[in-house]
């Protein structure tokens, strides 16, 4: 019985500190990414388009955030994106992190490849009295790269609504800035 304990003891150790030469180290996981970032702004009234990339691999994917900046009292948004599907697709909207949860909202979204425009609409339902204030993404497209060159996406002006719980503009809706986005497919 001792012999067993004390091989059990020499294996472990040889285990725990390693034999021979060979120091070799597993290497670091890679680092997540945080597929909702965005640049921060204390100054900024906008809504703004932000990629990560300002390329777009010919039909390679990658993400084009909506992000409002310094809004206060926000309960609802409709927000129009115009994107040339011919050079870029757009292959997916997803619900961002204004208003985190989808049991507390109502959302509509659609992609109009036709009029080459993504709508996305989201409203908190009656009678929740949280409202969002500060700056966050509000949702996000998957896009593809179809034709190589410059793609211009832009925020609809005419087509921006953000309202309070009321039902009117947010606070200096009417200075709010738009902030565009050309990606490069290649």
């Amino acid at each position: 019985m001792k012999i067993l304990s004390m091989i059990a003891l020499v294996v472990l150790g040889l285990s725990m500190v390693g034999c021979g030469s060979d120091s070799s180290v597993d290497p670091a996981p890679p680092p997540t990414v945080d597929e909702w970032a965005f640049p921060a702004s204390t100054s900024k009234f906008a809504v703004s388009l932000y990629s990560t990339a300002s390329t777009v691999a010919l039909n390679g994917t990658s993400d084009v955030r909506v992000v409002l900046y310094n809004v206060t009292s926000l309960f609802g948004a409709a927000i129009e994106i115009t994107v040339p599907q011919d050079s870029l697709e757009v292959t997916e909207v997803v619900q961002g992190k204004v208003f985190p949860t989808t049991s507390d909202a109502l959302i509509v979204s659609q992609i109009d490849a036709t009029n080459k425009k993504v709508s996305y609409g989201i409203t908190l339902k009656a009678g929740n009295t949280t409202t969002f204030s500060g700056s966050n993404v509000i949702f996000k497209m998957k896009v593809k790269g179809k034709i190589a060159g410059p793609v211009n996406v832009r925020v609809n002006r005419s087509a921006l609504e953000l309202k309070n719980s009321a039902g009117q503009p947010i606070t200096n809706f009417a200075s709010i800035g738009v902030e565009n986005l050309t990606l490069t497919v290649q």
